[in-house]
């Protein structure tokens, strides 16, 4: 089993992990769940956003007092971004369609 990635390593992993499926990333970070009637395990997307928003606030925490804010900070916050943001529209589209 796969311990949950927290802070700078999920950060790291996420990022390393752009072109991935993205149940894959997230399964691979360690947020899984099993769904009781059937026994499967499923992505927790929730709980990987809520870390993955965590882990960027005290990056960005980090960063700002000491004005770290170079070309490669920058693309990787845009690249978290993105890639968080495509999670957001997966997770909402497969929550609509648990609906139907």
């Amino acid at each position: 089993m796969t311990k949950r990635l927290y802070g700078e390593k999920l950060l790291k992993k996420f990022v390393s992990m752009k072109k991935e499926r993205k149940a894959k990333v997230v399964l691979s970070c360690g947020y899984k769940t099993s769904h009781n009637s059937s026994g499967r395990t499923l992505p927790n997307y929730e709980a990987f956003y809520a870390a993955l928003f965590e882990a960027k606030k005290e990056q960005d925490a980090k960063d700002q007092p000491f004005g770290l804010c170079g070309h490669q900070n920058q693309n990787e916050r845009k690249a978290i971004a993105a890639h968080a943001q495509r999670l957001r529209a997966l997770y909402a589209k497969s929550k609509d369609s648990q609906l139907e």
